[in-house]
């Protein structure tokens, strides 16, 4: 006999397809993959051209280059145009492996990924590796719990982000319905409200702002509530579109 309730699936990843790759905000990493193919120079023959395997590699690797360089640092700045092309290199080269394939048509497959927070440390708004790996991962229930602890002196909002067009970003502003910056700095996005922020305020947003759409303009009601909170805001919270395909 079945079980009579099925266990709560975990909310899905806030993810972004990104130039040649894909940027996933809440585990933290930005991925790419490589593909080369056989290219027959004769259709009576076996011969194909390059090693394979090598060009998969060097596409991946491009490939993850191209997409740390287009995600947004806010909302008029891309990553790319803060590190610049020397630092985009080196933050390539110390990409991790996560799969390889050689199909039986010669096709050779790499996927490899980067942790978001070594780009980050790159862009200057990160930490060490070994700090921040003891901390909660962002979007997920324990990380807002740890946001919200009696150490804590301020507010944490919640955003209501979805369908608003907001883009994920390094860095966010938040503006108020006459486009006065009321907070900036590093949200945490995330595709549903975990119950730890159940009562923490709850904006919407009435559009979103900049070259890259990464500032989210609060609607009137939004702008009422922020200009009346108790205390400074020392967290946001996005609950914003996964843009998984289902």
């Amino acid at each position: 006999m079945g079980a009579t309730a099925s266990a709560a699936e975990p909310p899905l990843p806030v993810q972004r397809p990104l130039a040649e790759g894909t940027v996933d905000w809440t585990n933290g990493r930005v991925e790419a993959q490589g593909v080369a193919s056989p290219r027959v120079i004769s259709p009576h023959t076996d011969w194909i051209e390059g090693d394979l395997r090598k060009q998969a590699d060097e596409r991946s690797l491009r490939n993850l280059r191209d997409t740390v360089a287009a995600v947004p640092f806010d909302s008029a700045r891309t990553a790319g145009e803060v590190l610049g092309d020397a630092k985009l290199q080196q933050l390539a080269e110390g990409a991790k492996e996560s799969f390889r394939e050689t199909l039986t048509d010669g096709t050779a497959l790499r996927r490899v990924w980067l942790p978001l927070d070594l780009v980050r440390l790159a862009l200057g708004i990160g930490q060490a590796p070994e700090a921040a790996a003891a901390l909660p991962t962002p979007g997920t229930p324990k990380a807002a719990a740890k946001v919200q602890s009696p150490e804590t002196e301020g507010v944490v909002l919640v955003v209501e982000a979805r369908g608003s067009g907001l883009n994920p970003a390094f860095q966010m502003r938040l503006l108020d319905a006459s486009e006065m910056a009321v907070w900036h700095g590093e949200a945490h996005y995330i595709s549903q409200r975990p119950r730890s922020l159940r009562r923490a305020p709850l904006l919407k947003l009435s559009g979103a702002r900049g070259v890259h759409a990464a500032d989210a303009l609060l609607d009137k009601a939004s702008h009422d509530k922020v200009h009346r909170l108790d205390g400074p805001i020392v967290g946001v919270w996005v609950v914003t579109d996964s843009w998984i395909k289902q």
